[in-house]
């Protein structure tokens, strides 16, 4: 009963205030929602909520759209016990992913930096197909903005080059990976990059 009461104070309520033309509203709404979910694991199986979070992440207002990848980050940085939930995030992953890659070119390089750390996340990461994940990988010298590229250097060093990796703190000994010094993205990448298949455009 109580189950049934909150799934229709969220259908009444959520949608029209996450579309609210006050972004203090549509930002609480969003924290509302994450903290239901929390409480609430069955409503992960509730695919509107969860594609409702993944379209804040397309909303006018910064904070918002930095919420909504925040909420993301949160779904896929636990390990659900739940075979129904974590089947049916799998799942979600694989059908929405495209909106969080597309956040990567965020217009504010603080959402884009968000994006890149929540794909970050093994269980996203392997899921993107070779475009995306190349896409990813070309931030870390396409991008004007430096800590866009350094989150996609991390990028590269979880999925790439652990070891050394691109942003180690000390110099590599010369005679190891050619020499490469680590203590900077733009002191490594341009060469680590490039052995990528395709290399950079």
């Amino acid at each position: 009963e109580i189950g049934k009461v909150r799934t229709t104070l969220l259908e009444t309520t959520f949608y029209s205030r996450s579309r609210d033309i006050s972004e203090v509203i549509r930002l609480h709404t969003l924290g509302e929602l994450e903290r239901l979910m929390k409480n609430d694991p069955e409503t992960y199986l509730i695919g509107k909520w969860m594609i409702r979070v993944f379209l804040m992440m397309h909303d006018p207002t910064v904070d918002v759209r930095l919420k909504a990848i925040a909420v993301i980050h949160s779904w896929y940085s636990e390990t659900w016990r739940d075979r129904k939930i974590q089947e049916h995030l799998d799942d979600f992953a694989q059908r929405c992913l495209s909106h969080l890659v597309g956040r990567t070119g965020d217009v504010d390089a603080r959402v884009a930096t968000a994006a890149i750390r929540c794909l970050r996340q093994r269980s996203l990461a392997d899921r993107l197909g070779d475009t995306d994940f190349e896409h990813v990988v070309n931030l870390c010298v396409g991008s004007e903005e430096p800590s866009v590229r350094e989150e996609a250097a991390s990028f590269i060093n979880s999925h790439l080059f652990k070891d050394p990796g691109i942003l180690a703190p000390q110099a590599v000994p010369p005679g190891r990976r050619g020499g490469i010094r680590g203590d900077s993205a733009e002191a490594s990448t341009g060469v680590l990059v490039s052995a990528l298949p395709g290399g950079i455009d």
